[in-house]
């Protein structure tokens, strides 16, 4: 039996990664989160925190998630998420920042999360972060 680059199975992957504690009083970030394996779409990005982040709309912060290119200084967002009102986070539970999502990554391009910090922000406690991916198949 040959060895099959996993590039060439179709069907979506998971990958986790986690961000530590990020308090209210830091100023804009750039996390990075993900390079991609191989030449994929990324499908999905979820996000689920150790502690509850509530939705206000003064104080808040927006989780911008880019694609930053092979060199990190690409800033293409595909999905993003804005910590206001209703927009809260509860703990330890999965929250979809972005679904139904094709964005084209080729491989070594990292995924990373802009977060930026509104007023006076909000304490952003430990995360991970998932990404739903499959590769980009040539037909």
């Amino acid at each position: 039996m040959g060895n099959t680059p996993m590039s060439d199975i179709p069907g979506p992957r998971r990958d986790r990664m986690f961000v530590a504690t990020i308090l209210s009083a830091t100023g804009s970030s750039i996390e990075p989160l993900w390079s991609a394996p191989f030449k994929c779409r990324v499908l999905e990005v979820a996000v689920i925190p150790q502690a509850a982040v509530p939705g206000d709309d003064t104080d808040y912060k927006e989780l911008n998630i880019q694609n930053r290119g092979s060199s990190g200084s690409a800033t293409t967002e595909i999905t993003s998420r804005d910590l206001v009102g209703s927009q809260s986070l509860d703990d330890f539970e999965r929250e979809i920042i972005g679904t139904g999502l094709t964005a084209a990554f080729e491989e070594d391009d990292v995924l990373a999360v802009s977060i930026v910090k509104v007023a006076d922000g909000v304490l952003l406690p430990n995360m991970v972060f998932e990404v739903v991916y499959e590769p980009a198949l040539s037909v």
